[in-house]
């Protein structure tokens, strides 16, 4: 029922007119803070000579109306169940995307199609009740994995989808991006549901199509999605498939190195080699720890593909744990050696080391089982770790840091960075990124880089090391501008420890 409400207002001369306002919809807010809608009109009253004198504004409270308007909306454009959008409004988002294709940049999208391993077992042994129960976990546990150009939908029964819309220019960086968070969906999706008090495990199969709107419709990615998620129920479920064929046969390559490093600490196939650094004199005053993998199945695998890898799942923490605890043990030994004793060993630590609760006790405990001297370590990370929980990140550094640990940002200039930073972090050391190094002799903009982050390093009171030197000019040219220390291949490559030259002259 709609409440009427009838209001006369007075207006100046200046601002009188034989207008009328109909149907104006306003959404107020209430005393008690909740929301309600009126319908008003606004007529003129005239006076004999036909001119208006005051106006009458005529509301109707339409708030039932509007609710259920809103109700009416929800049911048709999501799924009553999860609360996810259904398959009308998945067809319509995918649709605006072709529909715009012209006028928006060139850009891979992806669909993941989502099916639940056995979900009949579940029903015919649990009821429905619980069937729908484990429906609703799972589209919770889903939409707590999408991100901000993301849409995760139920298209019925057991069917998920997700759209990611601009992933990436190429199918190919495109695959890897959406290869990993697949692989984050299906371990999401695998772990235990409670249910009535019982823990039950079911596993998703998951189809993936890339699409960049220039050949097909978008029902025909439905379908692309779809067989290849029969794929992976073919295959054994618990899988992840790509319709693509080559992009199906990159991942297959992913998750066989994913299996074998996942291996690689309890097969002791990891090394560490290790690159000396120079003082000007060409003095070793220390090494960067450089982790080698000697696969039993791939044989020697780059770092430039596995540790990526690695950090996208969680196995860069045992890595990098193995890698700390390696290094504090040399520490150790080359404490018993005159002629290394004041070295230092630099070690690199990834962005989710750094934040894991316990990061500063796992240091802590390396250090105290080898013996080793906190002074003589020091932990490199990159500017991009900057950019994420930075408070806590300054936390634990400055902790570490009272212990005697020292801190090198690497690759300076390369990252989105603010000096603002420099001020507040305990870093003890820059690293001149390679690339600048490389260009610097033939490149103005280059020299004038490196020019400047030695002055800003002097003004600040910080050591510099710059990477890649690998000729006199480069090493010359530092030595001249102010840099005291220096790591590439003109002085020593990564080696094995026992290739490492003498510290005594």
């Amino acid at each position: 029922m709609q409440t009427i409400f009838r209001s006369v207002v007075p207006l100046p001369n200046s601002q009188r007119t034989n207008r009328k306002w109909q149907a104006l919809v306003a959404c107020n807010k209430a005393k008690d803070g909740s929301l309600y809608w009126v319908n008003t009109t606004i007529v003129p009253y005239v006076d004999k000579n036909g001119k208006p004198t005051h106006y009458i504004a005529i509301r109707a409270d339409i708030t039932e109306r509007k609710f259920a308007e809103q109700e009416a909306q929800r049911l048709a454009y999501y799924d009553e169940l999860t609360s996810l959008p259904n398959r009308r409004l998945l067809k319509e988002k995918l649709e605006k995307i072709f529909s715009n294709v012209s006028n928006a940049a060139p850009a891979i999208h992806a669909l993941l199609l989502i099916d639940l391993d056995n979900f009949k077992d579940v029903n015919d042994s649990l009821g429905h009740t619980a069937g729908d129960e484990l429906l609703k976990q799972v589209g919770s546990r889903l939409q707590q994995q999408t991100g901000l150009t993301q849409t995760a939908a139920r298209l019925g029964g057991d069917e998920f989808v997700l759209l990611i819309t601009g992933v990436e220019q190429t199918k190919s960086n495109a695959s890897i991006k959406v290869a990993a968070q697949a692989e984050q969906i299906r371990a999401a999706l695998s772990e235990p549901y409670l249910l009535d008090g019982q823990s039950l495990n079911i596993t998703p199969s998951i189809g993936v199509a890339l699409f960049d709107c220039s050949e097909h419709d978008a029902s025909e990615f439905l379908k692309q999605a779809d067989i290849a998620m029969y794929q992976s129920k073919a295959h054994g479920k618990n899988q992840v498939s790509f319709f693509d064929p080559e992009l199906q046969a990159e991942l297959n390559k992913r998750n066989e190195m994913l299996r074998e490093l996942s291996l690689a600490t309890h097969q002791h196939e990891f090394m560490l080699f290790y690159q000396p650094i120079y003082n000007k004199n060409k003095t070793t005053v220390g090494s960067e720890a450089l982790i080698r993998w000697n696969s039993k199945t791939l044989g020697m695998v780059s770092p430039a593909q596995f540790i990526p890898l690695a950090e996208q799942s969680n196995l860069i923490l045992d890595i990098g744990n193995w890698v700390l605890h390696t290094a504090c043990k040399q520490l150790f030994m080359w404490s018993l050696d005159e002629c290394r004793s004041a070295w230092t060993v630099a070690v690199n630590v990834s962005a989710r080391q750094l934040q894991q609760p316990n990061f500063v006790e796992t240091v802590k405990m390396a250090l105290k089982e080898h013996g080793a001297n906190p002074y003589r370590l020091k932990l490199e990370i990159t500017e991009s770790m900057l950019q994420v929980n930075v408070d806590e990140t300054i936390k634990a550094m400055k902790e570490l840091r009272t212990l005697g640990i020292r801190f090198s940002l690497d690759d300076f200039g390369t990252g989105y960075s603010s000096l603002n930073y420099l001020t507040k972090l305990p870093i003890d050391t820059l690293k001149i990124d390679r690339s600048f190094v490389e260009n610097m002799i033939n490149s103005q903009e280059d020299a004038a880089v490196v020019a400047t982050i030695l002055s800003l390093a002097s003004t600040l009171k910080l050591e510099v090391v710059a990477e890649g030197v690998e000729t006199e000019e480069q090493l010359e040219f530092l030595i001249n501008s102010g840099c005291q220390s220096f790591q590439g291949y003109l002085l020593g490559k990564p080696v094995p420890v026992e290739q490492l030259r003498n510290g005594c002259l």
